[in-house]
C-alpha cells in the first residue's frame, strides 16, 4: 500500500507535463499577437511585395 502511495505522490509532483502546457499556452499567445500584427498592417506589406516583385521582374 506505501508503494502504491508512494508512486501516486511522485505521480503528482511530476511537472513535466505542466511545463510543456505552459510552452504550448506561450507559443499560441506569440501566434496570435504575430497574427494580429500582421492583419493590422497587412495593406503595408502588399505595397512592400508589390514593389519588390515588379523590380525583380524589371531586373531579371
Amino acid at each position: 500500500m506505501q508503494r502504491k502511495a508512494m508512486t501516486f505522490l511522485l505521480w503528482l509532483a511530476n511537472v513535466r507535463g505542466a511545463t510543456a502546457v505552459e510552452y504550448g499556452i506561450i507559443v499560441a499567445a506569440i501566434s496570435v499577437s504575430i497574427m494580429a500584427l500582421l492583419f493590422s498592417i497587412g495593406d503595408n506589406f502588399t505595397d512592400v511585395f508589390e514593389v519588390i516583385s515588379s523590380y525583380l521582374v524589371r531586373n531579371l
